[in-house]
């Protein structure tokens, strides 16, 4: 106990311990209750300007003014609370931004009573400044990442809009008509007219006039089909000049009704002068249907009443 007892004294009375507080990468400082400074390693970050061991006084330091400490260091010397702040802003002789992180803690005499406080005062601003660069590395990655979604979702949605629709007409093509088709089968009270359209001639409008005046007439037939028919119609380009459109919930009169009225427009359209201008000729068929199940017959049907009165056309 006696040789631990004189190694305590050495080591205190040798100044040893100031030699490892002079090392430690922090300020620390100790001071009596009346915030007199009793100890003071070399590192100086904000208490430099205080002034001398027992001379120098807390309160007068400019950051102990600044950070509004006076309220926080009565209640550590009354009820012994530790002072904790972080991310105090400073500014260096350069004028230099610096973030300081401090705490400080009650210092006890021998009967237990707090007899001051020690002050570590350490210079964090490499861990803030990398934080703040990290947080913005994750805002430019979380922005890139929402940029790049809303590109995807984008390029989705023109993707679906690609796999259903015609490429040439906009209107719908022959696999969203078979999947509208898959619908209605599955509809045992469905009621309603299936039509089916053909170009007359094309293959002679693109043999004669080239494939951009065949596209023409094509896109022109698709307008005039598309011009006529009710929103909740299914019109769809299902071959190279082949149209259908569904109709639910429509009567035959009614759709016979419709043709007519379609016919009439293609015709006071033509221009019957020139003849390099090729005129367009529809083919149609139509067949009624009262039951979903019953659909492929209809379009068959109708198919066949279309073939029929194209061959009708040609003998005229």
């Amino acid at each position: 106990m006696k040789k631990l007892a004189s190694a305590k004294k050495t080591f205190w009375s040798d100044g040893f311990y100031k030699k490892i507080l002079d090392s430690f990468p922090a300020e620390v400082i100790t001071v009596d209750r009346e915030g007199f400074l009793t100890f003071a390693n070399k590192n100086s970050l904000v208490f430099s300007d205080i002034g001398c061991l027992g001379k120098g006084n807390i309160f007068e330091s400019d950051f102990f003014k600044r950070e509004k400490l006076l309220d926080d260091y009565r209640r550590l010397l009354d009820g012994g609370l530790v002072l904790r702040k972080d991310n105090c802003l400073e500014r260096d002789e350069n004028g230099r931004k610096k973030y300081l992180k401090f705490v400080a803690v009650p210092l006890e005499n021998k009967f237990g009573g707090i007899k001051g406080a020690l002050f570590i005062v350490y210079d964090n601003t490499e861990v803030i400044l990398l934080r703040k660069r990290l947080e913005k590395i994750n805002k430019n990655f979380k922005s890139e990442i929402e940029k790049r979604t809303i590109q995807l979702e984008r390029a989705n949605r023109e993707l679906e809009y690609i796999g259903l629709h015609d490429g040439l007409t906009g209107l719908h093509n022959r696999n969203f008509f078979m999947q509208k088709l898959k619908e209605f089968k599955g509809i045992k009270k469905f009621e309603g007219c299936v039509l089916m359209f053909d170009v007359d001639n094309l293959k002679s409008i693109n043999d004669e006039l080239g494939h951009i005046a065949g596209d023409r007439i094509i896109c022109k037939a698709a307008k005039f089909i598309s011009g006529e028919f009710k929103r909740e119609a299914v019109i769809a380009r299902i071959g190279g000049d082949e149209f259908c459109v569904l109709l639910p919930k429509t009567k035959l009169a009614e759709v016979e009704k419709i043709v007519r009225r379609l016919r009439l427009k293609i015709f006071d359209n033509q221009n019957f002068q020139n003849r390099k201008i090729p005129r367009l000729g529809l083919s149609i068929g139509i067949s009624y249907v009262s039951d979903g199940k019953n659909l492929n017959q209809a379009l068959t049907k109708a198919d066949k009443k279309m073939y029929e009165n194209k061959s009708i056309e040609k003998k005229r």
